[in-house]
Parts: structure tokens; sequence; C-alpha cells
């Protein structure tokens, strides 16, 4: 008797109706299962709704921030004590929903083309999708819409992956946005006044659009990040040299003195750039702040996260150094005629 009225409700006028496309490829489907599947639908929908919408009043948020110079502290607060998320993790949120907005949704706000209402439209979707290179996230996207990949993080994480090796396979690199020329002579910065105390602890503000794009900003921005081609062509011939070494005579340790020798003199170039920069203007860190802000913001270069990439790759190679050498000796060991 109950199933019987489940049924008559559920196929009863009030219930959602199936998309025209779903109806016609579960025609076979008994009314009763076609209302359990429409409203299955439309929970889908509500629930993905909801997601999109918080992503939404967090980039909202995020914007308020920036216009009232509050920045990165103000919204790395926000993340951390109310969204409980890091940083990096909200910023990939926001550029995975950007990215889906542009793909699915017209002028109107509604989605011209929805992709198949099956799948994982969480926050954890949006981030991974955010977290895709640039230059391919248009054909993930692409791959979504077609219906050849599901909605979840991991069917975007496979296809990205993809997407990568097909790129190197064919040698096409992925396209870096160009750098404006530097000026031939470097030109002085321009000296901030004095009238709100600085240090640690103190709020300092700086304009935006006053010292923002002031030549130093590319000139530091192709420092760090050079070329594309300049890069990827680095990484093959270092591949390649350490690949002929290793087949040689040529001794581990003699390896490794070599390598950490580039490091002290890449290091060393980089603190001597910066301790230059400072003693010419102690407001150069400043300067730096406010240009890596806008790096991120325009998703061409986090500073911080390459360098704690880096920091955690001497670390893990100073872990395994460390059981190295602890397995090479024996204290106890007495050495007898």
């Amino acid at each position: 008797m109950n199933d019987n009225n489940t049924s008559i409700e559920l196929a009863g006028a009030s219930a959602p109706a199936l998309p025209d496309e779903l109806a016609a490829e579960f025609s076979d489907f008994s009314d009763e299962q076609k209302a359990i599947l429409a409203e299955s639908v439309q929970l889908g929908v509500a629930a993905m709704g909801a997601t999109v919408a918080w992503i939404r009043s967090m980039r909202k948020m995020r914007g308020s921030l920036l216009s009232n110079c509050q920045g990165h502290t103000g919204w790395e607060r926000v993340c951390g004590r109310v969204y409980r998320i890091g940083v990096n993790e909200a910023n990939a949120m926001l550029r995975g929903l950007d990215g889906w907005e542009a793909r699915f949704f017209g002028e109107s706000g509604r989605d011209p083309v929805p992709p198949s209402i099956s799948g994982d439209l969480s926050p954890s979707f949006f981030s991974r999708l955010g977290k895709v290179k640039e230059d391919l996230r248009p054909a993930v996207l692409d791959a979504i819409a077609s219906g050849e990949i599901s909605i979840s993080s991991k069917a975007v994480q496979r296809k990205a992956s993809d997407l990568k090796k097909q790129s190197h396979r064919v040698g096409l690199k992925p396209v870096a946005k160009p750098l404006p020329k530097p000026p031939a002579s470097m030109a002085q910065l321009p000296k901030m006044t004095a009238s709100t105390p600085t240090g640690f602890g103190v709020h300092k503000e700086i304009s935006r659009s006053k010292y923002g794009d002031l030549p130093e900003r590319d000139q530091e921005f192709n420092f760090l990040v050079g070329k594309a081609a300049a890069n990827s062509k680095f990484n093959d011939e270092l591949v390649a040299l350490l690949t002929k070494a290793s087949k040689g005579s040529v001794g581990k340790i003699v390896r490794i003195k070599a390598l950490a020798a580039a490091l002290h003199r890449e290091f060393k170039g980089v603190g001597d750039r910066y301790q230059r920069s400072w003693d010419k203007d102690s407001k150069y860190p400043t300067y730096m702040t406010l240009w890596q802000h806008i790096w991120l913001e325009d998703n061409e270069f986090h500073l911080h996260d390459e360098l704690d990439a880096v920091r955690q790759d001497i670390s893990e190679a100073n872990r395994y150094f460390s059981i190295a050498v602890m397995r090479l000796f024996n204290d106890d060991l007495e050495i007898t005629p």
C-alpha cells in the first residue's frame, strides 16, 4: 500500500520532469523510475548550485578585500578562520569556477550547453580544475562538455596529465605570456614618504595604481620565471647531462658536490640581487610584496609556493643523505691487527 502511494506521488503532476535528452534515453523506464530519476537530477542540480553559490560568495569576499587594500592578509584570515582552507586551495577553487563559468555560462548566467548532471561538482572538483595549467584547462572543460570525462576531481587530473604528456610527445610547450621589453637602463624606484612607521607588526599601505606597473615588476618576473622555451631546454639538457654522467666513471660524491656548488651559486645570486635592491631602496621588499600579489592575481606566478617546493625538495634530499651517512659507520667496531 505504501509503495503504491509513493509511486503515485512521485509520478504525479507535482513531480519534477526529466530533461528531454534524458527522457529519450531512459524511455524504457517505468513512470515511477522516471519520477525517481527526475527527483535525483533535481536534487543534484540544487546541490551543485549551492556549491557554485558558495564559491561565488568567496570570490565576492576576496574582491572586496582587494578593493580596500586589505589584500592577501585579510583574505588569508578569512580562508583560515571562516572557510577552514588554505589560501592556495581557495584561489584554486576560484580559478576553477572562473573557467567553468567561461566555458558553460552565457550572458544570462544560465548554462546554454549543460554537461551531464551526473558527477561531483564539489569544492574539491573546482579546486582540482583550478590547479590545471591555464593553457590546458580549456581542453579539460571541452572533454567534460563532450562527455569524454566525468565531472570528478580524478577525471580532471587524469585528463590534464594525459594532455601534458601529449604536448611533450609532439614537442609543444605551454605558451608563456609575452613580457614587455625592459628599458635600456634600470629606472630609479620612486621613494615613498615615511609618513607611516614601518617594521614588523606595523600596518602599511601601498598604492597599487602608483607602484604596481613599474618596469621593475616585469624585470623581477623575468628574472624569477624566465622564458618557457629556455626553461624547458635547460631542464632537458640537465637531465641529459646527469644521465650521461651516471653511465660513466664519475663518482657519486663528485656529482653531489657539483650539484651542491650549483645550488650555492644560484641561491647566492638571488640573495645578492635583493640585498643590492635593499641597499638601493629600503622599501624594495614592499614593492616585491605588491608585485607578487599581482602575479598571483593574474595566475602568472606564486613565488612563495615555488620557493616552498624547493625548500621541501632540499629537505627531503638532506634526509636521504643523513640516512645514508648513518648507515656508513659502526662506532662500536674495534679494529684489530
